[in-house]
């Protein structure tokens, strides 16, 4: 992320434009006094609205989040808007209406049903909360080609969006799945079976009977199971 990234977020508007007021209304007292002091007071209002909606915004937002996340799947922030994803496997699915309001494409009458032709075989219909509706989520790696090759691709605005999806969507749900893919658990099998053991041999035990030739055999034979009768 960029240095100017960085500083357009909101908590950092906040920070700067909170500590140039601080600064200039402090400079104003030290030089004019505090009744002159006062004349700055709506230049707070006027530098801190927006920074102060857009923190609180993100706070509403990640406290839903915290308590979604369990339904919803992941929830991302990108040009101050929301941005549900839903991950299986290896592909992050972008929620179609999250995306055009991020991207502004609202007021350029473009609805999600114009948007699905846009993504034909990368785009799925998911429920968007447990038990919910079925709505188009298009696949986030194809999200970032069509970007790249719309007129608006030079914007700054989709420019930082894009790589938003690329670098905090599309490549960590793809590292998580191979992760989970090489993790033993996923590669479990029974353990073999030990090799069954023969079936002991049955051996007589009864006394010796004589032969014709007179000799005794010796007891303990192997039973080979009933011969012919004399």
């Amino acid at each position: 992320m960029s240095l100017r990234e960085t500083l357009a977020a909101p908590w950092w508007q906040l920070l700067l434009r909170g500590g140039f007021c601080l600064g200039l209304s402090l400079g104003v007292y030290r030089l004019f006094g505090a009744a002159t002091m006062v004349l700055s007071l709506p230049l707070w209002g006027y530098l801190l609205a927006r920074p102060l909606m857009d923190v609180t915004a993100e706070l509403v937002r990640g406290i839903r989040a915290a308590a979604w996340s369990e339904f919803e799947g992941r929830h991302h922030s990108v040009a101050g808007r929301p941005l549900r994803v839903i991950e299986e496997g290896a592909d992050a699915w972008l929620h179609l209406h999250d995306l055009r309001r991020a991207l502004g494409l609202d007021s350029k009458g473009l609805d999600d049903e114009s948007l699905v032709a846009e993504f034909r075989g990368r785009w799925r219909a998911l429920p968007e909360r447990a038990r919910g509706p079925l709505v188009p989520h298009v696949r986030g790696d194809a999200a970032v080609a069509w970007m790249a090759r719309q007129p608006q691709a030079a914007d700054p605005l989709w420019g930082r969006i894009r790589k938003h999806i690329e670098r905090d969507i599309v490549h960590p749900a793809a590292r998580r799945a191979g992760r989970d893919a090489a993790s033993p658990l996923a590669h479990h099998t029974a353990p073999p079976r030990p090799p069954t053991a023969p079936p002991p041999t049955v051996r007589d035990s009864r006394p010796a009977a004589p032969n014709h030739q007179g000799q005794s055999t010796h007891g303990n034979q192997e039973t080979q199971g009933p011969g012919p009768r004399p």
